[in-house]
């Protein structure tokens, strides 16, 4: 059954919300349970992971979302093949990271990390698989699915990674219940497949392993510069610095779930619906539709970058202990990466099949990043390396609008909703100075306080979005007709 695109975000969005509140207490625990030396060897080991798992991909996970729309009468072979050289390559990565295993632990000045390195390398080749299981669910329109296969999924790696850490208070159990999880995951996808009517072996077709590569290949590239764009600052980091401080300098750099499980939520649903109108060559509803997806995406995002930024020393304090109250100052710049996720494009090129440009422009991101890192980081040491992060990251943005303005033959007026931005905007940092006039005077638990604050502002954020628009008439209508079902169901009408 097909949902509007806004069902389907929807769908997407709760599933990957409630996935967030078990996954997001597992480093709340892990860093109560254990030293920051032990936590700064956890971050570092899933650091390796998420380089290696999204670069060895070549592509080919996102390539699904291009050739399934395109090809409905292969679509079978077209994943079959997917998956059958993901799982050639994660073999080729373990088996490449448990050889170097002593290179890597001396990169990351660390020698604790190559004991867990066979561990990790089994864990991240699985990934390369499992990875895709949610991905699928998504582009055959399987939207509640996905939703209940993400929550549960994220359900269980916090249970199993949660209750090793109190049980056994060891970081080799930890690793192995993560093992474990990955192990559920992998049944959970050739379960998957086997209702989909997807035969344990098609023989690949070379025209169409040759035709994915050509467009896969290119994203995969720029996938790998993105990777290593995104990691490079936390490796530089790691080696010039000990695994305490590198566990200050990670907590800082506050990766806030709600963000990606937002935009990936928007962006995929988007993507797919690019791919449908792109078909008829109807451009003028592309521009429309991409500009309602940002618009989604500014109505939680920039309120979110205003009241993180109020309230950066207490989240840290609250989420971490005051071990890492040093970490505040290092959030306060990495949050802009929130704001430029408001403006974050690069699905519209895959849509186009231009992967050649998404190469091209991670290239640059690449490049800007490294020299940024040089000359930051010496001058400024761990807040440079953020910064450097941000910087780098917000000129590639920019180059992404550029592209996507000349693919859809619009204009920068047309393409974003600038007024409803404008009005959002508006509403946030009102609101974010109400609670920062009276963050002082309250002299209270840092618990309650951050209880307090965000209630406040999220009150005097929906009163003045209300009132100034920042929320369109048809959002409106769908927010008082949820109140008004939910006021009969509460009543028992």
């Amino acid at each position: 059954m097909e949902y509007s695109l806004t069902k389907q975000m929807g769908f997407l969005f709760v599933g990957r919300f409630v996935a967030f509140s078990f996954v997001f207490a597992i480093p709340l625990v892990l860093v109560r349970v254990f030293s920051p030396e032990e936590f700064g060897l956890y971050k570092q080991l899933f650091l390796i992971h998420e380089t290696l798992s999204l670069s060895l991909t070549l592509g080919l996970s996102a390539s699904i979302f291009y050739f399934i729309p395109h090809y409905p009468s292969n679509w079978r072979a077209y994943l079959y093949q997917t998956l059958f050289i993901l799982g050639c390559l994660g073999m080729l990565g373990a088996g490449g990271l448990v050889a170097f295993k002593s290179q890597v632990a001396g990169l990351l000045n660390n020698p604790d990390l190559e004991f867990y390195i066979p561990y990790l390398a089994t864990y991240t080749g699985i990934s390369l698989l499992t990875a895709n299981l949610e991905n699928i669910m998504v582009v055959l329109k399987h939207s509640r699915l996905v939703a209940w296969t993400i929550a549960l999924s994220d359900f269980l790696r916090a249970f199993l990674m949660i209750g090793a850490a109190i049980w056994a208070h060891s970081m080799l159990v930890l690793v192995l219940a993560a093992l474990g999880w990955m192990i559920c995951r992998l049944i959970m996808l050739l379960l998957y497949l086997r209702t989909l009517g997807v035969s344990w072996w098609v023989r690949p077709e070379l025209a169409r392993v040759t035709e994915q590569f050509r467009y896969s290949i290119p994203f995969g590239l720029a996938v790998m510069l993105v990777v290593f764009s995104d990691s490079l600052h936390q490796y530089v980091v790691s080696y010039k610095y000990n695994p305490a401080l590198f566990a200050i300098y990670s907590v800082g750099c506050l990766q806030i779930p709600v963000i990606s499980m937002v935009y990936s939520s928007v962006s995929e649903v988007t993507l797919v619906r690019l791919m449908e109108l792109l078909k008829d060559g109807n451009l003028e509803e592309c521009v429309q539709v991409i500009g309602e997806s940002v618009g989604k995406l500014c109505l939680l995002l920039i309120p979110l970058y205003v009241w993180v930024t109020v309230n950066a020393r207490d989240v840290i304090v609250f989420l971490f202990t005051e071990r890492f109250e040093e970490s505040a100052d290092i959030v306060k710049i990495f949050l802009g990466v929130i704001l430029l996720a408001v403006f974050q494009l690069d699905y519209v090129p895959r849509a186009f099949a231009d992967t050649r440009f998404i190469l091209q422009v991670n290239i640059v991101r690449f490049v800007l990043t490294t020299i940024l890192l040089f000359v930051l980081t010496g001058l400024m040491g761990m807040h440079g390396a953020a910064l450097a992060v941000v910087l780098a990251l917000g000129a590639t943005k920019l180059l992404i609008v550029l592209k996507v303005k000349a693919l859809l033959h619009t204009d920068l007026k047309h393409l974003f909703p600038w007024r409803q931005l404008g009005r959002i905007g508006t509403a946030s940092v009102m609101a974010g100075l109400v609670t920062w006039i009276f963050q002082d005077t309250w002299s209270l638990n840092v618990g309650i306080k951050l209880f307090l604050s965000g209630g406040a502002f999220t009150v005097v954020y929906a009163i003045l979005a209300w009132k100034l628009n920042g929320i369109e008439p048809h959002q409106k209508l769908w927010v008082t007709g949820r109140l008004h079902k939910f006021t009969r169901l509460s009543v028992g009408v």
